[in-house]
């Protein structure tokens, strides 16, 4: 188990005026991932009786964004919602 780090830097592009009540977007940027306290699980330890080290590293991955809907209530507050995949490479077991 460990705890999972993945800041993001997203540039946005949003469709129609700003003064919409909805404006859609898309978005292109990078995250960071990187774990901390990693440790085996109790699973691991207690069932499995491991003995197994863990060790994480971090990684850079794209990251595409898109902007469903974001809905303004006036011109200080909005809501929104949207979707980020990021594409993090992962270690191939050797």
């Amino acid at each position: 188990m460990a705890k999972q780090w993945s800041p993001t830097l997203l540039l946005k592009y949003y469709f129609m005026q700003p003064q919409s009540k909805i404006r859609p977007y898309v978005g292109i940027g990078v995250t960071r991932v990187w774990f901390t306290d990693a440790k085996n699980s109790a699973f691991e330890t207690n069932v499995l009786h491991s003995l197994t080290d863990v060790s994480t590293d971090s990684s850079w991955a794209p990251v595409f964004n898109a902007g469903l809907l974001t809905y303004a209530f006036n011109d200080q507050w909005f809501a929104g919602f949207s979707i980020s995949p990021s594409c993090p490479s992962t270690p191939r077991p050797s």
